[in-house]
């Protein structure tokens, strides 16, 4: 995923740099753009947050991510309780004091290279996954096996609009060509919602594995804003702006608490 949001970034500059060229000439050097830094982190019901940090690399480096080994990160909850993150190696960092809890706001504070940067992100409820079922997909192309396009109903809360993110494993492959998403606003059955996906062809016997977030808002906005970005790389197609970070303008990636129901099936 780390070295995903880099490309991603960089992907970016490149768009950037083309629109003012198109009005003057500019000389851009790949090999020297500035290092920005990647940060993901996650908390979980009943498990301790996590901490990857990085730093963006050259365009056309083949080398593993800058990690960032000498931070300082910790996270707070709604109590005030304080857990100081302990680093792990290939810039993970990780608590063990503060489990994460259903209702909590977290705060993450992370300082590097002289710079501080803070994300919050409150831990709701789980959805759960109701029913999955398969139906046969048009086929564009004629080929001889036939796809299927997977269906995932799950609870919904009907005081207020929630937000979803879908995973998706085949033969134990995470499909990450996309991040699936769902906003209960743009459905009209409150206490149930239905997804489908034609972006991911599922076949005959292929074992398959839902795992259903439920988020926050902000965190739907910036997977949302990262599929403006993947859809740049597929189509050929343009968006010249950054994903919105909760750690700020100067940060690449997320911190999110999250919680979330899984299902295991195999496509009949």
């Amino acid at each position: 995923m780390t070295k995903r949001l880099q490309i991603q970034y960089l992907l970016i500059m490149l768009i950037t740099f083309f629109f003012v060229g198109c009005e003057e000439e500019i000389d851009i050097d790949l090999d020297d753009a500035d290092a920005v830094l990647v940060a993901e982190g996650v908390i979980e019901p009943g498990e301790p947050v996590w901490l990857q940090l990085s730093y963006t690399t050259d365009y056309f480096s083949d080398d593993d991510p800058d990690y960032a080994d000498r931070a300082t990160v910790y996270l707070i909850d709604g109590q005030g309780e304080r857990d100081t993150l302990t680093y792990q190696g290939d810039g993970l960092y990780s608590g063990s004091n503060i489990l994460g809890e259903v209702g909590t706001k977290y705060t993450l504070s992370v300082y590097e290279d002289n710079k501080g940067y803070q994300a919050s992100s409150t831990l709701l409820e789980a959805s759960s996954i109701l029913n999955v079922w398969f139906e046969e997909a048009d086929s564009e192309f004629g080929d001889d096996e036939d796809d299927y396009e997977i269906h995932v109903e799950i609870s919904n809360d009907t005081e207020q609009t929630n937000y979803y993110l879908f995973k998706f494993y085949t033969n134990g492959e995470f499909e990450d060509d996309q991040y699936s998403l769902a906003n209960s606003s743009y459905y009209t059955d409150g206490t149930t919602l239905e997804y489908s996906t034609s972006q991911i062809d599922f076949e005959e016997g292929d074992e398959v594995k839902i795992v259903v977030y439920r988020i926050n808002k902000d965190s739907y906005t910036y997977y949302s804003e990262l599929n403006d970005i993947l859809e740049t790389e597929i189509g050929g197609y343009s968006t010249s702006y950054n994903p919105i970070s909760n750690f700020g303008d100067d940060v690449l990636g997320y911190f999110s608490a999250w919680s979330f129901d899984s299902y295991e099936t195999t496509v009949p």
